[in-house]
């Protein structure tokens, strides 16, 4: 290097300085490249699970136009509901001492389904029918995953039903054959998630309601329960929660607790009093 002229050696010098500075820059980019590709390859934590709201959910089905869900004159559901209930001119089921009333012309009534109903079956399949065995079974206690999976499932029935029918304030995992022991209410709008449900304490007194079931199809029948209960139960928090109820509420949790038990509401009626559903459910009211 001594030997060169100065020129050439301050020209050398600067050559080295610029290879050094692309051979620093290009293991810059080596890293930075390396890095992107570590970090997009590691997979994202999964979402922790959440109970939706029902203003969350889609829903496609649209209200038929020749839809009355209320003055429907045709027999209900009658190739889904268990036989016991509907075949029999007058009998008492022995497990459960209920007893049923005259139903005449039931062979011609077979002839013409409900239609009304059938749309209900063709929009929603996932719902079962009394006749179902998971109807009888009772539920078994699930995590807090599992019960916000089916409780989304059971918002998600209950929307699709309230939308084709204007009905529907609670449901349970059985009647969409899920043996989970959750269910769901919605009052003004709001869902929410029972998880492993109890009923604590339930008053003597009791009312009279003529209850509607949508597992019941188009039957309906009076059952007396307790005017007031305690219920402790897990909420979509994770939290144990001990809360009252009276009145109307009281026997919604009722009615839905019991779907946990292997137990629907024609199981309960009063004798005499199971019925084709031919008035509105919304007209009913408690009684002593």
């Amino acid at each position: 290097m001594g030997h060169l002229p100065h020129e050439l050696q301050f020209i050398l010098f600067w050559v080295v300085i610029g290879l050094l500075v692309l051979l620093v820059l290009r293991v810059v980019l080596w890293a930075l490249r390396r890095r992107q590709t570590k970090s997009s390859s590691v997979t994202p934590a999964p979402e922790e699970p959440r109970f939706r709201h029902i203003s969350e959910i889609e829903l496609p089905i649209g209200k038929p136009d020749d839809f009355d869900f209320y003055t429907s004159q045709r027999t209900p559901l009658s190739e889904n509901i268990d036989q016991t209930y509907l075949s029999q001119i007058t009998t008492v089921e022995q497990d459960h001492q209920v007893t049923l009333p005259v139903i005449s012309s039931f062979n011609q009534k077979l002839t013409n389904l409900n239609i009304d109903s059938n749309k209900i079956i063709e929009a929603i399949p996932e719902l079962t029918y009394i006749g179902d065995p998971i109807l009888r079974t009772k539920a078994t206690s699930v995590s807090l995953e599992e019960a916000i999976e089916v409780g989304n499932k059971l918002i998600e029935v209950l929307a699709k039903y309230r939308e084709l029918t204007g009905l529907g304030v609670g449901l349970a995992a059985p009647q969409i054959g899920s043996s989970a022991n959750v269910f769901v209410t919605l009052k003004d709008g709001v869902p929410k998630l029972f998880i492993n449900p109890q009923i604590i304490h339930s008053s003597e007194d009791k009312n009279m309601y003529k209850e509607c079931c949508l597992s019941s199809g188009h039957l309906w029948c009076d059952v007396s329960r307790s005017k007031s209960i305690t219920l402790s139960y897990t909420d979509q928090s994770g939290e144990q929660v001990t809360e009252e109820y009276d009145s109307f509420w009281a026997r919604l949790i009722q009615h839905e607790y019991d779907h946990l038990q292997g137990i629907v509401n024609v199981d309960k009626a009063t004798a005499g009093t199971i019925d084709y559903r031919f008035g509105n459910p919304k007209e009913q009211t408690l009684r002593e």
